[in-house]
């Protein structure tokens, strides 16, 4: 496994500098795909306006709900501010932003430069729902031990009141849900959600899967940019307005202060749990800060351990 670079190489970095470095970073991306339009615009193709649409779409993703993330940071007090960064999708790894154009949007990514337009076809575009919803599983499997910790006689530290992180975990739970509910036909939900599982994510198995006629998302899901639409709600907004017949239900979550109560979790299991088990030492191994492992950091600064585990992002416990 290659070590994951954390993309705040400097721990004391300022956070203004992060954001102006982010920011200039998304600028050169909405460039590239700006580039890629105009190629495309003139190749003449026939599909060329399903693929200025999506392309239009990425263009106003940078421009707009990305941007206005990494902007809204700001408003927070600086300490929160830079705890924030550390986990901001997907600035958390150098290659984040160009992993997820290429993840939720047509776009492929050459040379860690240079766009590139392509169809998925409807294979791939399952096997990412399917990851997807894995991985909503799995947060769900996080969200019960984060609940279970909160409501012990021994709760990990953190920065939140205990009603604070109650409500955070209550309101993300009801939204992973609801995606669960919403992506999988009636009839495979429990089936699903009970084995649902990295080998049945592999091309053979959906290739099995296919050829037996049988498919377990709702048809239109593969019609439309729902699924696209309602990650990039929980990643990058603080609102997600439900609707069950007549009834409306606003949901006020920030998906940051879920990522800030895994560090916290992850680091007290670190400091307290994992004292003195070899196990951390591997964990710690698969991720750098600059080009030193933090395994390294930790040895030669002992006593720097918790600030360095508290800089992890979030793919350390993804």
């Amino acid at each position: 496994m290659k070590p994951a670079t954390i993309s705040q190489k400097d721990p004391s970095q300022n956070s203004e500098s992060i954001i102006s470095s982010f920011k200039s970073n998304l600028d050169k991306w909405e460039n590239r795909v700006q580039s890629l339009i105009k190629d495309k615009k003139a190749e003449k193709s026939p599909t060329l306006e399903e693929e200025l649409q999506e392309l239009k779409q990425l263009s106003d993703f940078l421009k707009g709900k990305l941007t206005s993330r990494l902007m809204s940071v700001k408003k927070y007090p600086e300490e929160l501010r830079s705890k924030y960064l550390r986990c901001l999708e997907p600035f958390y790894t150098e290659e984040g932003i160009f992993r997820f154009m290429g993840y939720y949007f047509n776009v492929d990514v050459y040379n860690q430069t240079k766009l590139l337009y392509y169809h998925k076809r409807a294979m791939e575009k399952e096997i990412n729902v399917l990851f997807d919803l894995y991985k909503v599983k799995k947060t769900i499997e996080t969200i019960t031990t984060l609940q279970n910790s909160v409501a012990s006689d021994q709760p990990f530290p953190s920065r939140f009141s205990k009603a604070e992180q109650v409500e955070f975990l209550r309101t993300l739970k009801e939204i992973f849900k609801l995606f669960f509910l919403r992506f999988v036909k009636k009839e495979y939900q429990k089936q699903l959600y009970n084995s649902l599982s990295e080998n049945q994510l592999k091309k053979d198995e959906i290739i099995k899967l296919r050829m037996s006629g049988t498919s377990y998302l709702q048809p239109e899901i593969f019609q439309n940019t729902e699924h696209r639409d309602k990650f990039i709600t929980v990643f990058f907004s603080t609102l997600l307005r439900t609707k069950s017949g007549a009834n409306v239900k606003d949901l006020h979550f920030n998906y940051l202060n879920f990522e800030l109560l895994k560090n916290e979790f992850l680091t007290d299991w670190m400091l307290r749990k994992l004292k003195g088990n070899k196990e951390k030492d591997k964990i710690l191994q698969n991720y750098k800060i600059g080009d030193k492992s933090v395994v390294e950091l930790i040895r030669e600064n002992p006593e720097k351990e918790e600030e360095f585990l508290q800089t992890l992002p979030i793919c350390v416990c993804r």
